[in-house]
Parts: structure tokens; sequence; C-alpha cells
């Protein structure tokens, strides 16, 4: 499906080459002009450059009603969707979702209906709050391979691209140029910086800019906030190790003060000792003892 869809775009993809008005206007250009003969691999490459904001569709002197019909964005974008389907591991989803959109939407529901049976049956004896109903436990268990799973499978993919297209070895200097292209929007500005032609044909605007910005604020939070949630735990459990490697009794005696005076999980030991005289037990616990 990927060499059908490609042919079409290799050979309006052949007139730009030839042509060149569109040169500067995004990444798709300066990479398409780098090559001589186009393979479907090549094409694939070119199509996820594209960002279909259609600015060299308008300005093409070949667009329809030209005998050429040239509409690289159309056809780029048809590359992409057949360029994901033929990326994605495991393949066999990829097929899935297109073929069967019936079969994946009963799979979700049903596992939606399996994460709320599991909540039920494990809920937790006690807990304040959320955590009344929920187990940090069972959020670990349920989110983290929600979380790895997909990246596993999006980091083969990205592999299996990688490999396909020819890319070379990632340099620091090239992924800063990519975050920084991406951070800025600059392969929609247009190539000339009044942005594109999406939202109203000839008239340029930085609408889809503004767009595409709001669209990946939800993504951009939630990195935020895994990382630091990350660098919070990572703190926690710092100081955690320090408290108690300065002290080799650290780990008894904050045992022993989480418990609740006269409590059923009150140690007996811990019980007599107390009844006898707090001081006494604690006089010998190295964290009492003056630095």
């Amino acid at each position: 499906m990927l060499a059908e869809s490609a042919n079409e775009a290799r050979r309006q993809a052949e007139i730009c080459n030839a042509c060149r008005y569109c040169e500067g206007y995004c990444s798709v250009f300066p990479a398409m002009h780098r090559l001589r003969n186009f393979s479907g691999s090549e094409i694939a490459h070119l199509a996820n450059l594209c960002h279909n904001c259609r600015g060299c569709y308008y300005a093409c002197q070949y667009a329809p009603p030209h005998e050429f019909d040239v509409n690289l964005p159309k056809a780029l974008a048809e590359v992409q969707a057949d360029s994901w389907k033929h990326y994605a591991w495991p393949s066999e989803f990829a097929t899935l979702f297109g073929r069967s959109g019936l079969t994946i939407s009963a799979a979700l529901a049903l596992s939606i209906a399996g994460l709320f049976w599991m909540a039920a049956v494990l809920r937790p004896e006690a807990g304040n709050g959320f955590y009344a109903y929920l187990s940090h436990g069972l959020l670990l268990g349920v989110f983290i391979p929600a979380f790895l799973a997909p990246m596993f499978c999006l980091g083969i993919s990205l592999r299996r691209y990688w490999l396909d297209t020819g890319s070379g070895r990632v340099t620091w200097k090239g992924l800063a140029g990519a975050l920084r292209s991406a951070g800025r929007m600059s392969n929609l500005s247009g190539g000339h910086g009044d942005g594109c032609n999406y939202e109203d044909e000839d008239r340029f605007s930085h609408g889809r800019r503004s767009t595409d910005f709001f669209s990946a604020s939800p993504l951009h939070a939630q990195a935020h906030c895994f990382t630091t949630h990350s660098v919070s735990r990572h703190r926690t459990a710092l100081s955690a190790f320090r408290r108690f490697s300065a002290c080799p009794a650290a780990c008894c005696c904050a045992r022993e003060r989480s418990v609740l005076p006269g409590s059923r999980s009150e140690p007996t030991g811990l019980r007599e000792r107390r009844t006898t005289g707090a001081a006494k037990w604690r006089s010998s616990c190295f964290c009492s003892q003056p630095a």
C-alpha cells in the first residue's frame, strides 16, 4: 500500500524538484532537492516532514486545473497515513485498526470494564480520599504498563522507520536543532514568516501555529508533571536514605514511632517499653543521641 500511494507522490516530487519555486517554504523542499531519484522510503520521509500547511499548493503554478495536476500536500498526506501503518509495531494492530474499528471499540470497552472490576475487587481496607477507592499499588500496576508499553512500541516503530529511511547517527546538534524547530513551529511559517494558508486559502495566517501549540499543550503538561513527580520522588527517597544512613537504628525507630500507642498493631515489646517508661527505651536509640 505504501508503494501504491508513493507512485503519485514520486511523480509530483519530480516536478517540484525541477521547478524549485518553493525551496524555502519548509523542510520538505531542501530534503527533496538533495535527491535525484525517490525510493519508497525516501518519499515516506518527505511525507513525514510535511505539516500540510498547503502553502506550496497555493503558490504552485502547476496546481489544478493545470495538466500536471500537482497537489503535493494531498499526495504526501496519503503517503504519511500509509507510512504510519507500514512502520507501526505490532503490524497486526495496524491492519486491525484499519479494518475493524468495532473490534477495537469493543476491546477498549471491555478493558475499561475490567479496570473498574479490578478496582472493586482490590479496594483497600483503609485509606483517605482517593486512595480509599484505588490503592497506590493498583494505580502503579495499571498505569506503569499503560505508559511503558506504548513507549516500547513507538521505539520499535521509530527504529524501523529510521533504518528504512537510511537516517544517520543521532547527534546532539541535530537533536537540539529538531527540538528548536519543533518548539518554534518554524515549518508553519510559510517560508516567509507570514504563516501558512491552511485556514483561508490564499490568506496568510499564524492561526495554525496557535492551534497546534494549544493542541500540544496537554503533552507538554504531562511531560512536565512526569518530570517533576520523578524528581520529587527521587529527592524524597534520597533524603530518606541519608536519614536512615545516619542512624543504624533509624529504621526501627521510624517503625516504632509510626505505630499508634495502644493500637492492635503495636508490638508487645514496644507496649511493655512504653508502659515502663518512654524515656528509658528512647535513651537507647541512636536518633536521640547528641551529635
